[in-house]
């Protein structure tokens, strides 16, 4: 345990130069945010970064290979490659991969919450509170977005 923990604070030193890193538990794993993204994983030691149909292919260029989305019968994201070989030798090396996980969850829109690193439900991030003049007063209504389209 000790020695995934000094793992991932080395990711998380590396990282550092690209923005605000941290690292939460995850699925058996944990998680690395940067400025509150989810963009790469630490399971068993290893650095998974994000992908997507646009990166992905430069991951696979470079010998990286695809996360198994199952762990300890739990469901995690998919989408997640190896860190190609050599680039946890300097932040100068992780930085390009970096960038491109990190775009990559720009694209998914996997942003998270910052105090607990859930993603909003999609009624909750939809809901809006109005209030709406009546005939005895003002009243509050709540809507989603689904309301509207009915």
């Amino acid at each position: 345990m000790d020695t995934a923990i000094g793992f991932i604070d080395e990711v998380i030193e590396l990282l550092g130069p690209f923005g605000t890193v941290s690292g939460r538990a995850f699925a058996g794993g944990h998680g690395i945010h940067l400025d509150g993204l989810l963009i790469a994983l630490v399971v068993d030691e290893q650095l998974w970064l994000k992908t997507d149909t646009i990166n992905r292919a430069e991951f696979v260029a470079a010998g990286s290979i695809e996360l198994d989305t199952t762990l300890r019968s739990r469901d995690i994201p998919g989408g997640f490659f190896s860190a190609p070989e050599g680039s946890l030798d300097s932040a100068q090396a992780l930085m390009p991969w970096a960038r491109s996980a990190y775009a990559a969850a720009m694209r998914s829109g996997a942003r998270r919450r910052a105090s607990d690193g859930r993603t909003p439900s999609r009624t909750a991030m939809t809901t809006r509170t109005s209030v709406r003049p009546s005939r005895g007063g003002a009243r509050q209504s709540t809507r989603t977005h689904r309301d509207r389209h009915r």
